[in-house]
């Protein structure tokens, strides 16, 4: 299960593809990194970007800092909760295919936001049926309803991949979507969904470029041990130990050796070999670190199962 808690996090919140120097490129990472300064600032501060958002609606960049703000305040204040949700809508009718809009920040959720949930899948809806060919609000879409409408979501990306059939991300969104799938799920069933978002993976990676590879192949090695395929764990696993050789400093250095050695510790530990199993956990704490690891913490299911084992 805690396996797969980092693939939740695999957040839509920053996708981590490599940036070019390019005007849409630049765009991103300005909202991106306008969302992470709105949770920062003070009451005063949100006052006065209220009202500059009020002179000039459609600059999201101001608009990305104010729901960064109440993103990160609003789960336990009501009526923060009431402005995180019109400014939500707000972007989700006027500018849909925004990178704002298939951010985490312009998510809503059915079992806190009740009716204004219902009315945000409304407004995509009709945004849907309005773009039809039009991949970024599809895939803005599908990333709203992702986690609560996981059919809708499903139809999304496989459109999307009919649209663009060599776009690494459209097959990296459904089997991340079948991945979320498999919570809850035990046996010959988790077994078969995990088997359904390993082969998207693996086809996301036959048209990824070297930095999404890393990502990629995280998830393939993962899922490939939750699938009993474990020739291909192994190979996997290994393979992301191999290509972070020179790649020191990089984001995906520090999840490459935790993540490749869990998978082979698991391994290790279901062929009944407990020293080599430990020896793995061991090398996977050697990890330096990475944005996600250090937001997120490290995957404790190995030592869970030696504990088990005795």
């Amino acid at each position: 299960m805690k396996i797969l808690k980092f693939s939740l996090f695999v957040f839509s919140f920053f996708f981590l593809a490599p940036f070019s120097f390019s005007q849409i490129e630049d765009e991103k990472i300005e909202i991106s990194m306008a969302t992470v300064e709105g949770a920062k600032i003070s009451e005063e501060e949100i006052i006065k970007l209220e009202e500059k958002l009020k002179e000039t609606p459609e600059n999201l960049v101001l608009r990305a800092k104010v729901l960064g703000y109440y993103f990160s305040r609003s789960i336990k204040d009501r009526q923060l909760r009431k402005k995180f949700q019109e400014n939500v809508l707000w972007v989700i009718k006027n500018k849909p295919e925004s990178q704002l809009a298939g951010m985490p920040q312009c998510e809503l959720n059915p079992h806190i936001d009740g009716e204004i949930y219902e009315e945000g899948k409304k407004l995509w809806l009709e945004n849907i049926e309005k773009f039809k060919e039009n991949k970024k609000v599809l895939e803005n879409a599908g990333n709203y309803f992702m986690v609560y409408d996981k059919e809708i979501a499903e139809g999304l990306f496989k459109k999307l991949q009919e649209i663009a059939p060599e776009n690494p991300i459209y097959y990296e969104k459904l089997g991340h979507l079948y991945s979320l799938k498999m919570i809850g799920k035990k046996g010959k069933e988790r077994e078969e969904i995990s088997k359904k978002a390993l082969l998207q993976y693996e086809i996301a990676y036959s048209f990824a470029n070297e930095i999404q590879k890393f990502h990629i192949l995280e998830e393939m090695a993962k899922l490939s041990f939750e699938a009993n395929e474990i020739e291909k764990a192994k190979k996997y696993s290994m393979e992301l130990l191999d290509k972070k050789e020179g790649k020191e400093g990089k984001w995906f250095y520090g999840n490459a050796i935790h993540y490749g050695n869990i998978v082979l510790g698991k391994i290790a530990l279901k062929e009944n070999k407990k020293e080599e199993a430990k020896k793995y956990l061991i090398e996977a704490g050697k990890t330096p670190g990475s944005p996600q690891l250090n937001s997120f913490g490290p995957d404790f299911t190995l030592a869970e199962e030696l504990l088990e084992a005795g």
